[in-house]
């Protein structure tokens, strides 16, 4: 597997799989190119090539026994939550409805959940 994000390559891995973190929000392209050698389990594989070999072309890789496949998707990064502010009586006494204001940055939408642990009288 190779990975390509926004026309960066992040090199090979063995896993179906590449941890990354968007640093900016908004819309983002990530490829990967898979290589499956159906022939041999020694032979390095690098996009459009062998290694050590002269390049080949995608139907004499097919010829020797390697696939190759291009994924590509656009996704698109949101910012997150941060500069949650809570404001409003968080002391109250028994019977007395509370009212809070909450406000953050980043992109929605979102949820709040209110939780008491416990009361006292």
């Amino acid at each position: 597997y190779w990975w390509v994000i926004d026309e960066i390559n992040y090199g090979q891995t063995n896993e179906p799989r590449f941890n990354y973190t968007f640093s900016t929000p908004g819309k983002h392209q990530v490829i990967a190119t898979v290589t499956a050698d159906f022939n041999s389990s020694s032979r390095e594989l690098a996009p459009g090539h062998l290694k050590g070999q002269q390049e080949m072309g995608h139907l004499k890789l097919r010829e020797i026994g390697v696939k190759m496949g291009l994924f590509q998707k656009n996704v698109i990064s949101k910012a997150p939550i941060t500069n949650v502010t809570i404001l409003g009586e968080k002391n109250i006494k028994k019977g007395q409805l509370i009212d809070l204001n909450l406000s953050c940055d980043g992109t929605g939408p979102w949820g709040f959940c209110w939780y008491q642990e416990g009361t006292t009288d």
